[in-house]
Formats: structure tokens, C-alpha cells, sequence
């Protein structure tokens, strides 16, 4: 079963640009896949270098193996096996500048390069770089509905949505192989998977003295999610020390579980001084790490506003184009707060406050208006785990959670 990815046109695009495009993402995400199928509609050379005697080929005599496609694109699954294409990459790109020939690349790739800047380096002008994330709900349901622009341009007021459970949602906004196999034990996928991201790619960037801990500092980071990063106190619930856990979070970051939200503001130097707000970047998995099953939890359970907060802003990475939209949230000195801000390519900004309740209140919007007061936004959004919008006061409205049925 494939499904179309909101990436696609996005890779497709780069290429009138970039003679390089690198698709990264988390392992299973579906990045062969979308690779595969990226194959038949520009009829590319596909090569993985999960074969073995294609690795050793890559390896031992990288430049022939870069020119076995001569103007034509050739896609390089797994690329991150073979760190050694990277700098004859280079070599061939600015040989096809000189010459006048064109040979094009799909490179794919479990882990983040431009958290390893020797390679990504190799390549800077040369490449174009997309994520791909596991499934949106809007990918999987594969429906038409409003997108941020309408939200910008209040396109959406007589739309109707369609009422799914937010709980239903993570279900579905997860890992392709939790889609193609209804029947499979999400219990021992997820337990599977976290081992053999850790010993795997984990262990290929780095040289954890302790990888045993990494499971139990996942669980502990899955209980804060929403919360503003404080490395000094997970360091010390992790026990670990300082160093040593910020290395981690590196790496959990480089192979995308984990991601943060940095801080609006006016100036990107007040922005960077700001802490960051973590989370994961699919809820069902932090549902898995918090041992919660989905279909019983209970609105009156201690970190049910945490999972609905952790989907909007796992929804929000998968179905924004970074080029396109910066995502920040808002936090000042008085502790007033905004979940999002986004900000799109003219500069205008959305707030979007996130609630885990069905019935609103015009207490609800109480950040967002003390916000728009000093911050102005062009419109702000509560976003609420209903199926109804409406407008609560002055350019504050009700979103349903339903909402990225059609991301």
C-alpha cells in the first residue's frame, strides 16, 4: 500500500534548483518508499545501500559509482552507510558545472545531516535538504481541506469538519507499518523499534558509554513534553551528568525523535537566549514510552493535555513547510503564554493556544489577547479537541481539532 506524501511536490521542486536533494528522516518513516515511487515518475536509477556488495562498491570506488547514471538522477538509499560519497559528491557536482552535463541526486538518509557538519559541509550550495516525518493524519485520510494559508487569509469559517477523536488521530498519524498492518502488536513495533534505533544509528554517530540509559531517558523526557527544556533537571532525573546529557539529546535529536520549538520574539537574538519547548515527533510512540493506551485514556488523567499538545505540535512539524513557515512558541517574563506562533513568509503571524477541552470560555483566550497586545498577530486560534468553529471575540477564534483531517 503507498499513500502520497505532502513532500513529494517539495523534492520535485528542489530539483529546478539543487542538483542534490537529501531526504532525511527517522528509520521507518517511508523515506524508501517515497524514494521508490519518486523513481518511476523521473525514471531514476534507484540503488540501497543496505545490499551489502553495493555498499562495498560505494566504498571502494566512490567517483565510478556517483557516475553510473550519466545525465540522469540516481537515488542513493541509506547514504548515511557510506559517509565516503560525500566529498566525491562534490567532485562530480562542480565537474557537471564545468562540463555542462547534468546528473542529478536523490540521496535518503535515518539520520539528520546537518547535525554532522563534515558532511553536510561537503555539499553547502550543492543541497537541497527535506524531512520526512512519519504519517500526518491528513496523509493518511488523503481529504481536502483548509491548510495555514486559509487560516492566514480566515478562508476556513464555512468549512465543514468532519468529527474524529484527537485519540483516534494519533492511531493513524503514526509509522507507515502501523498503517499497512492492522494487526500488528503496537507494543512490540514500538519496543522493536526504539532498540534498533538506539544500537544502529546511535551507535553509528557516536560512542554511547551508556546506551542502556537511553530507554529510561526517553521515558522520562515522554512525561515533558510541552515543557520548556531545563537540562539541568533531566540530567539529574536521567543520572546523568550535564555533558553527557546534552550529548544525548543531540542524538535523539540527529535520529528525529525528539525536537524542539525555540522561543518567538522580535529579534532572532532575544529568540536563541529563549529555552526551548520540547517534543516528540510522534505522539503514538510517547503514548508507548508512557505505557498509555489511546482508546482509555481519560481526560482526567495528569498528562492528557500534555499527549493532545505533543500531536498538535507533531501535526503542525509534518504539515508546514519550514521554507514556507516558522513555528515558535511565546513565553515572557509574567509567565504569559502562547502554545504557537507561526509566522509565514510576509511576516505575518498567527497565535494558536492549544486546549484539551471541548466547551471554551473567553478565559481560554485570555493569553491571546494579553499577547495580541504586545505582540500583534494577525488572528489567534484556540484549538480545541471539538468539532466546531466559531469565533470567540475580536479576531480570536475556535478551531477544531479536526482541523488537520486535510493537512
Amino acid at each position: 500500500m503507498f499513500l502520497p506524501r505532502n513532500l513529494e511536490t517539495s523534492i520535485l521542486n528542489a530539483f529546478c534548483d539543487f542538483d542534490v536533494v537529501y531526504l532525511n528522516g527517522a528509520r521507518q518513516c517511508g523515506k524508501s518508499t517515497l524514494a521508490y515511487m519518486l523513481q518511476k515518475k523521473v525514471s531514476a536509477d534507484f540503488v540501497t545501500l543496505d545490499d551489502y556488495s553495493t555498499l562495498m562498491r560505494a566504498k571502494n570506488d566512490p567517483l565510478s559509482f556517483l557516475k553510473q547514471s550519466p545525465n540522469k538522477m540516481l537515488i542513493i538509499d541509506e547514504i548515511q552507510l557510506a559517509p565516503e560519497l560525500f566529498r566525491p559528491l562534490k567532485h562530480v557536482i562542480d565537474e557537471q558545472r564545468i562540463t555542462g552535463t547534468r546528473s542529478q541526486f536523490l540521496l535518503t538518509g535515518s539520520i539528520n545531516i546537518l547535525n554532522i557538519p563534515t558532511l553536510s559541509e561537503a555539499l553547502v550550495g550543492r543541497m537541497a535538504v527535506k524531512t520526512l516525518y512519519p504519517f500526518s493524519v491528513s496523509e493518511v485520510l488523503s481529504k481536502n481541506a483548509p491548510t495555514f494559508d486559509d487560516l492566514f487569509d480566515l478562508k476556513i469559517q464555512n468549512f465543514k469538519f468532519e468529527k474524529m477523536d484527537w485519540r483516534e488521530m494519533i492511531q493513524k498519524a503514526t509509522y507507515p507499518e502501523m498503517i499497512k498492518n492492522k494487526n500488528i502488536n503496537r507494543y512490540q513495533w514500538f519496543d522493536h523499534y526504539i532498540t534498533t534505533l538506539l544500537q544502529r544509528d546511535v551507535r553509528s554517530l557516536a560512542n554511547i558509554e551508556k546506551i542502556l540509559e537511553m530507554p529510561k531517558l526517553l521515558r522520562i523526557l515522554s512525561t515533558r513534553v510541552g515543557g520548556l527544556s531545563n537540562d539541568t533537571n533531566v540530567a539529574v532525573d536521567a543520572s546523568l551528568n550535564l555533558s553527557t546529557y546534552r550529548r544525548y539529546k543531540t542524538l535523539l535529536e540527529s535520529v528525529f525523535l525528539i525536537t524542539y520549538i525555540e522561543a518567538w520574539h522580535t529579534s532572532l537574538k532575544k529568540r536563541l537566549i529563549k529555552s526551548p519547548k520540547l517534543y516528540f515527533t510522534d505522539t503514538a510512540l510517547v503514548s508507548h514510552l508512557l505505557k498509555i493506551k489511546l482508546e482509555d485514556l481519560e481526560s482526567s488523567h495528569p498528562l492528557y493535555g500534555h499527549l493532545f499538545e505533543n500531536f498538535v505540535a507533531s501535526e503542525l512539524i509534518k504539515s508546514l513547510d519550514p521554507s514556507r513557515f516558522k513555528i515558535f512558541h511565546y513565553r515572557d517574563s509574567n509567565n504569559v503564554e502562547v502554545d504557537f506562533m507561526i509566522e509565514n513568509q510576509k511576516g505575518e503571524v498567527i497565535g494558536l493556544e492549544v486546549k484539551a477541552c471541548v466547551q471554551l470560555s473567553r478565559h481560554d483566550v485570555k493569553n491571546l489577547k494579553i499577547v495580541q497586545g504586545s505582540c500583534p498577530f494577525k488572528f489567534g486560534f484556540v484549538l480545541h479537541s471539538g468539532h466546531d468553529f466559531y469565533p470567540i471575540c475580536e479576531n480570536i477564534y475556535a478551531l477544531p481539532i479536526s482541523f488537520f483531517q486535510g493537512m
